[in-house]
């Protein structure tokens, strides 16, 4: 067996140098590195798996019948969106206060799509005169560029004290 080992290590080192050998390109040659390594590793350890390289995930399928199952991305999914949400407000209540900014409310509302990829799908605030609209209108669209902006001017007795 370990002789099967070392003859099928030589024997994918030779044609791994070959292979590399014939990539064209930096990124080429990167690509090629990376599958040729993984394809010695697997042909190292294969010997040793008396030839069987099955992978069995009879867990994962009886956690899927688990009651808690279901819940379980709704809750990761409410957890990541409130961390993007919080992320998000960090950043534009620093940009706020560097340009002096006077921001009575600020509203982020991040989305995740079905490919689990979080997006901050609008951003809503109320400011107590123009000149502030417009810094925070052009602070959102250069740190969020393409995200919906609502920005309304609110008359200093109607102010919330909420942020």
């Amino acid at each position: 067996m370990l002789a099967k080992a070392i003859f099928t290590a030589c024997a994918a080192g030779l044609i791994s140098s070959l292979m590399q050998s014939a990539a064209v390109g930096k990124s080429g040659k990167k690509m090629m590195k990376l599958l040729v390594n993984t394809i010695v590793i697997l042909s190292i350890v294969k010997p040793f798996t008396n030839g069987s390289t099955d992978l069995v995930l009879t867990d994962i399928t009886e956690l899927e019948d688990q009651p808690f199952y279901n819940s379980l991305d709704s809750d990761f999914s409410e957890y990541y969106l409130a961390q993007a949400e919080r992320s998000v407000r960090e950043e534009l209540e620093k940009r706020l206060n560097s340009e002096k900014i006077k921001c009575v409310h600020l509203g982020i509302n991040c989305e995740i799509d079905e490919y689990h990829v979080i997006t901050v799908g609008k951003v809503s605030a109320e400011v107590t005169d123009n000149e502030s609209k417009v810094k925070l209108e052009k602070a959102v669209n250069e740190i969020l560029p393409n995200t919906d902006v609502n920005i309304t001017v609110v008359n200093t007795d109607d102010v919330r004290t909420e942020k």
